[in-house]
């Protein structure tokens, strides 16, 4: 795999020579420049944006004298890179700040609420 930074990202709907429908994929990456690269958009993709940082599985492929660039992405991980994870471990601090937070303060609830119940049957 390969860190890319996306500079550009392109999602078409087309039809294979099938009949299926599948949506197409193109990415500008700082990386390759002006190029694009070519792949499948899927549920751990379809959401990138420029300015991204994602790791990819590039090809490249001569076909009639022309340079053609695919990539693929890992469906389940999103092909994300370093960065998205920390941003996942920021978010996964604060929701465990706050669920540390209701546990306390259900504990403080529960200690003051046993206490009224001793105080009340003696």
């Amino acid at each position: 795999m390969e860190k890319i930074t996306l500079t550009q990202v392109s999602i078409k709907d087309k039809t294979s020579s099938a009949g299926k429908p599948y949506k197409a994929m193109g990415l500008k990456c700082k990386e390759y420049g002006e190029n694009w690269l070519s792949g499948f958009a899927n549920k751990g993709n379809e959401n990138w944006k420029a300015g991204m940082e994602v790791a990819v599985e590039v090809t490249k492929t001569e076909k009639d004298g022309k340079t053609y660039i695919n990539f693929k992405s890992n469906p389940s991980a999103g092909g994300t890179a370093p960065s998205s994870s920390l941003e996942v471990m920021d978010a996964l601090k604060q929701i465990y700040a706050v669920v540390t937070e209701i546990r306390n303060n259900q504990i403080r609830t529960a200690g003051e609420v046993a206490t009224k119940e001793y105080d009340e049957e003696f």
